[in-house]
Order: C-alpha cells, then sequence, then structure tokens
C-alpha cells in the first residue's frame, strides 16, 4: 500500500490522534466509560441490567461484541484508569485500530 508511506497519511494519522486523544464528547465520557468502567470493575457480570435496572440514562448502545472491543484496552491498561487523559486514549485504541482495518480493507 503507498499510500501508507506518504507524509499525509502520517501527517493525518498524527492530527487524528492528538484531536481523539485531548477531545471527547459527552457520549464518551458520560455514557460509554461508566459503562465499560463498571464492566470491567464488577468482574465482567452483565452491565446492561444494571444500568437498566438503575435507570442511570448510561446505557451502551452497542452489542456485547463491541463492549468487550472497548473494554479490553481497558483491562490491558487498568493501572492507568484512574487518569480521565489516560482514560481517553484506552477508548480511543480500539477505535483507531478498527480505522486500520476498515483502510486496508478499502
Amino acid at each position: 500500500m503507498r499510500g501508507l508511506n506518504s507524509g499525509w497519511f502520517y501527517g493525518g494519522l498524527l492530527l487524528k490522534t492528538i484531536l481523539g486523544f485531548t477531545l471527547a464528547s459527552s457520549y464518551l465520557t458520560s455514557y460509554f466509560a461508566p459503562f465499560i468502567n463498571y464492566f470491567v470493575e464488577s468482574g465482567f457480570s452483565d452491565p446492561y441490567i444494571y444500568f437498566q435496572q438503575n435507570g442511570t440514562g448510561a446505557e451502551f448502545p452497542y452489542p456485547p461484541l463491541m463492549l468487550w472491543i472497548m473494554a479490553t484496552p481497558r483491562v490491558i491498561f487498568s493501572v492507568f484508569a484512574d487518569n480521565q487523559f489516560a482514560q481517553l486514549i484506552i477508548y480511543r485504541l480500539p477505535l483507531l485500530a478498527m480505522d486500520f482495518v476498515i483502510l486496508t480493507v478499502l
């Protein structure tokens, strides 16, 4: 793939990484992070039932496979989970990986 050796590619990747790791929507910080944190910290119990019963409004709108994909870096880098900036990085890693998968498929 010739495009991966381009300076434009690396510049775009750097810009995407900086913006993705520093800016976060309220969906990520208010909905996804508490849901994934509960899933990991509760020992992988069913967070869908917990959040539905408690009516917190922080339900994760994706199926369990996406929950596992998003939770994997959270488990691997759990030592950094207390730092909010580190959490943004941790939760963006699977999305960045999927961007590469889409790039190679296209």
